[in-house]
């Protein structure tokens, strides 16, 4: 566009989604490298993006200390809050590399999904540890047969309504859903699976050492 004053105003629009962080600070950035006069919704969003994601992962960093503490408080040995910070770790690994394989990227609708994914993640090892504590003499899985129906029936009424909103039009919407719906199904899995025969694992060894004569 050119003005009666001899000035130009040039409309540039992107081919990605304003939706993906990475690919907005790149557009905004090659938009700079022309001119550093720019403006319009590309440019005003980033900012509003970047405060966002910044936001949510402050709030994940102080929520996980002040749950970290209130565990070391539950438990007062560290065997107990690494036991029950184990799905949510592991889960939170394979979801990165879930992303990674499938091309799947974090924008402002899915990231805000993580602070949510970090509360259930936590629940899910420290109900199966606490139950496994009530008896440490006999295995973990015992917990899964109890504790762990009623940790995975609520998870799947969480899944439940994730995969209704996984279908929806609007792209953010969706977006949240999927992560919520990927992390919970692998921090479940890992809970409810992985957790109890890594202590297995530990039961057995402890009692080799205990009684290395003993088969167990």
């Amino acid at each position: 566009f050119k003005s009666d004053q001899g000035t130009y105003v040039a409309m540039v629009s992107p081919k990605g989604s304003m939706w993906d962080v990475d690919f907005l600070d790149k557009f905004v950035k090659e938009l700079k490298s022309v001119t550093p006069n720019v403006t319009g919704f590309p440019v005003t969003h980033r900012v509003y993006v970047r405060q966002s994601v910044t936001a949510v992962f402050q709030a994940m960093l102080y929520s996980f200390f002040v749950i970290l503490i209130l565990l070391i408080m539950d438990f007062r040995n560290v065997r107990g809050v690494l036991l029950s910070l184990m799905p949510l770790v592991i889960g939170m690994l394979w979801l990165q590399l879930f992303m990674l394989i499938f091309g799947i990227n974090y924008n402002v609708a899915n990231v805000a999904g993580l602070p949510l994914l970090l509360g259930l993640g936590i629940v899910y090892g420290l109900r199966i540890v606490h139950r496994w504590r009530e008896d440490m003499t006999i295995t973990a899985f015992a917990a899964t047969k109890t504790t762990g129906r009623g940790l995975a029936f609520a998870a799947l009424a969480i899944i439940a309504g994730l995969i209704s909103i996984v279908p929806a039009r609007h792209t953010g919407v969706s977006a949240f859903g999927k992560i919520l719906l990927i992390g919970i199904i692998l921090c479940m899995f890992t809970a409810l699976v992985i957790l109890p025969a890594f202590i297995d694992y530990l039961y057995v060894m402890k009692n080799k050492e205990n009684n290395p004569d003993v088969e167990t």
